[in-house]
């Protein structure tokens, strides 16, 4: 393996120490995928990885995904409710196959691309789905596609720790691969790349350390002495100019990549890219209109950047670890434009128009976070944005995050836990060893509404109903903050249990109800919001003790795991488990009394 390579995996995984246990090859697959995940589909840092790498038995490939209008889905619970909602969907499948070697071979690359054009081109023909798990996404894929805005993408990536470089006989494979999908005519867009150890540390270092470029934009005028504020220019720059920053790599030859959007530049942005609505179909077609693109600087409203420092010269600018924090839209759809531009009239002179369109920018430096935020909120007023969009800016979670920083300084007997309102919050802090301790906004807002509010099915599978409603029923009250820290240790350690293999894998889908049935046995109904924080904790000490304790919880976890078994009957867990809230609360009501009954009495 690149000696880069493994000490940028190794340096990784230091706060994952349940991956570090696993086998170098194994490590690798984590290493890369979470990678993948992050900079092709645009995952957060408390992505689940292990649930998009195929495992053990399954052949053909070793990692597969699907988005939904660049959404990343869970899984096919999360596909199905999705393109229940929604109609008019852009959907894109990305497929991985991942080797800790050096070199590229045809037989696993053939092996590789042929596997994938079966599952695509045979989804009807009953594919044995334990060969192809993933034949169930794509199968429903294709019940739905009269949702389709255009057909599926496919994205195939390969990954080697060597030369990315591929010879004559395999690039006859790829093309062989294109054309025989092109005659299926059920995709709409293919891409093949080869990952080796100079991508893999590219794309380590975008998630790592953000990504810095530099920009021309002459003429640029600075913006006079502000607060905070180490540096700002406002001017025009041209869509070239914006393409090379917002994709993931350039090439030696000054041409950048146009199939790998950088998604992680765009983290900070309050709304992802909304696909072709009503806004971003004009955007398109002034583009397309070599009239209307000359007044593209005055008919749109631009992009802001925010970057930790800027380093001026006479034309450039030096972006390090920046952000686009408004402009979103602008700059996806400029993206699929220059695409389109080039698969039509080659990159020459795609390059020659897009260098020929301006788009007004303003450009910020600032290491501050909050300010990076208040200009995050400032410039997306223009827009509609939803409020479950802006959950981590309402006011208690800076108290959210004090209680659980207090609870760590406060009594040392307590698990550490860390709050995390911003994504990759504390990635480049030092905290207690261990991902399974941080808590992002979504989990904690499942955690309590499965432990308090008796919402386990609807934080399994209707996740984004349940955050609609979380200002009103979560983030309403300081006087839950105990209690919002007692169902994150519920969860926090029951994700630690999971990833040392204490309990079993095939309960990770009732995870919540088993949650919740623990709680009721533990605390009742003796909880009550009204009251003061110190009889909040009091109230849960039991509930406490035993989620810290490994032996206890893990009694616990099993017998509630017994009940749902019998409930249930024969076959694995699914997140269709007790799905209403009828059999939900039956299922609550049930366990917990038999965990009462074995356990200690906490009457």
């Amino acid at each position: 393996m690149n000696l880069i390579v493994k000490n940028m995996m190794k340096k990784y995984l230091e706060k994952l120490p349940e991956i570090q246990n696993r086998k170098q090859s194994e490590q690798f697959e984590y290493f890369t995928s979470s990678l993948i995940l992050k900079n092709f589909a645009g995952a957060r840092s408390d992505v689940d990885v292990d649930e998009y790498i195929a495992g053990d038995g399954i052949q053909g490939y070793d990692f597969f995904a699907v988005l939904v209008n660049d959404e990343l889905m869970a899984d096919i619970v999360d596909l199905r409710d999705t393109l229940e909602k929604r109609e008019n969907v852009r959907i894109k499948f990305i497929f991985g196959q991942i080797k800790s070697g050096q070199h590229k071979n045809i037989g696993p690359i053939g092996t590789f691309l042929d596997s994938v054009k079966r599952i695509i081109g045979e989804v009807g023909e009953n594919l044995d789905q334990k060969r192809y798990p993933c034949v169930e996404h794509v199968k429903y894929v294709y019940d739905n596609a009269d949702k389709f805005s255009v057909n599926p993408e496919l994205s195939c990536i390969y990954v080697v720790t060597g030369k990315s470089e591929v010879g004559e006989t395999i690039e006859e494979k790829v093309r062989e691969f294109k054309e025989e999908l092109d005659d299926l005519d059920v995709i709409s867009e293919c891409s093949v790349d080869f990952l080796g150890s100079k991508q893999i540390q590219e794309l380590y270092r975008v998630i790592e350390q953000g990504i810095s470029r530099k920009v021309n934009i002459p003429g640029k005028t600075p913006i006079a002495d502000v607060p905070e504020i180490s540096d700002g220019y406002i001017g025009l720059i041209s869509l070239k100019e914006l393409l090379k920053l917002i994709t993931l790599e350039e090439c030696d030859d000054d041409r950048f990549d146009k199939s790998r959007l950088a998604k992680s530049v765009f983290s900070e942005n309050i709304r992802d890219y909304q696909g072709h609505v009503e806004v971003n179909n004009s955007i398109l077609e002034t583009l397309k209109n070599p009239e209307k693109r000359k007044r593209f600087p005055v008919l749109n409203n631009g992009v802001t950047i925010v970057s930790r420092e800027i380093r001026p010269t006479k034309e450039q600018l030096y972006l390090k670890q920046y952000q686009i924090v408004n402009g979103c839209q602008t700059a996806h759809v400029v993206h699929e434009f220059f695409s389109d531009l080039v698969n039509t009239s080659g990159y020459e002179e795609a390059s020659a128009v897009v260098e020929g369109i301006h788009v007004m920018v303003k450009i910020v430096g600032t290491d501050k976070p909050d300010l990076l935020r208040a200009i995050t909120r400032a410039t997306n007023q223009q827009t509609r944005v939803s409020p479950e969009n802006l959950l981590s800016n309402l006011p208690i979670q800076k108290d959210i995050e004090e209680f659980f920083d207090s609870k760590r300084y406060g009594d040392k007997s307590n698990v550490p836990l860390y709050y995390e309102r911003r994504d990759k919050q504390w990635d480049n802090e030092h905290i207690e060893p261990g991902k399974w301790r941080v808590i992002s906004i979504k989990h904690l807002i499942q955690a309590f509404s499965s432990c308090f509010l008796a919402r386990p099915h609807t934080a399994n599978r209707y996740y984004t109903d349940l955050r609609d409603m979380a200002s009103t029923i979560v983030f309403d009250n300081e006087l839950k903050l105990p209690y919002m820290w007692a169902s994150s240790l519920l969860f926090c350690r029951m994700e630690f249990l999971f990833s040392n293999q204490k309990i079993s894998s095939d309960l990770k889908p009732i995870k919540f109800h088993i949650m919740s049935s623990i709680t009721r046995a533990f605390v009742k109904n003796k909880y009550d919001f009204g009251k003061p924080v110190n009889v909040g904790e009091k109230r849960l000490s039991h509930l406490i003790e035993l989620a810290s304790d490994d032996d206890l919880y893990i009694e616990a976890i099993e017998i509630a795991g017994e009940v749902a078994q019998q409930m249930k009957g024969a076959g694995k867990f699914t997140r269709q488990f007790c799905h209403t809230e009828g059999d939900a609360r039956r299922f609550i009501n049930k366990a917990s009394k038999v965990i009462r009954k074995k356990m200690v009495d906490v009457e």
